[in-house]
């Protein structure tokens, strides 16, 4: 509150609020109820607590924060840009929480922004690997990724072909595989787990003499051959150590 203040001619000599700070000589602005002369907002350097009564405040936000004056059990979703991503929180009893999970999204429609579940939906914005997509609620984002090289790995984890993401399912919906190998080998796509992968496909290939074997498979996305389960990585595991030629067409798609 103000510590100081200049005298003004208004009638009978009304006074300015003013505070000296330093070398600064500033004048005294409130922010409160017109009506009641203690209701005035505070500045604080600290997060509000729970237990806090104060009419309004200005606050530094660092950690966790609690709203007072937000009450009730429904959720008021918001959105906060923390570290430079959006983030969406919820508002409960006063607490500011992260939604963790998927049931509420954002639709946009002619420039209004709602949300909720509701049946009315008709867009939805999302954003993968910094690419926002815009699509139909019922419909699948497909976002094709393809994997190629080569792999002579006979190892039980095999050799990676895509890296797992956390979260994330990958699904496949067409691959290739050629080799100028003249003893059988068994090409299998797994998880990678060790000692007891899950299998997802298994070719068997052998060339002839001076020959070369293959085998490939498509399917139009969002159909897909296999997916993964979320968090997994796609190896290739080989029973010989053969060269092998692979290309892999896949999608990620959130568990």
């Amino acid at each position: 509150m103000a510590d100081s203040n200049i005298s003004i001619t208004a009638g009978s000599g009304t006074t300015v609020d003013t505070r000296t700070v330093g070398s600064e000589h500033r004048q005294v602005v409130v922010i409160g109820d017109p009506d009641t002369n203690a209701n005035v907002a505070d500045i604080q350097n600290e997060d509000p607590g729970s237990s806090s009564t104060a009419q309004g405040m200005v606050v530094r936000l660092a950690g966790s924060a609690t709203v007072v004056g937000l009450q009730g059990t429904t959720a008021r979703p918001f959105l906060m840009n923390t570290d430079g991503a959006i983030k969406v929180y919820d508002v409960v009893n006063g607490t500011i929480s992260t939604i963790t999970r998927v049931d509420r999204v954002f639709n946009i429609v002619d420039g209004t922004i709602s949300i909720g579940n509701r049946p009315d939906i008709q867009r939805v914005h999302n954003v993968i690997d910094g690419t926002m997509i815009v699509r139909d609620v019922n419909s699948t984002a497909v976002l094709p990724v393809t994997a190629s090289s080569t792999s002579s790995a006979v190892s039980v984890s095999g050799g990676t072909v895509i890296s797992p993401v956390v979260g994330s399912v990958i699904k496949v919906f067409a691959f290739s595989l050629t080799t100028t190998a003249q003893v059988h080998l068994a090409a299998r796509f797994t998880n990678g787990a060790g000692t007891g992968p899950t299998e997802f496909w298994r070719v068997a290939l052998q060339a002839p003499s001076a020959g070369i074997a293959g085998a490939n498979l498509a399917v139009t996305p969002p159909g897909y051959l296999w997916a993964t389960a979320a968090g997994s990585t796609l190896s290739l595991v080989l029973d010989s150590a053969s060269l092998v030629h692979y290309s892999v067409a896949y999608f990620r798609e959130s568990a």
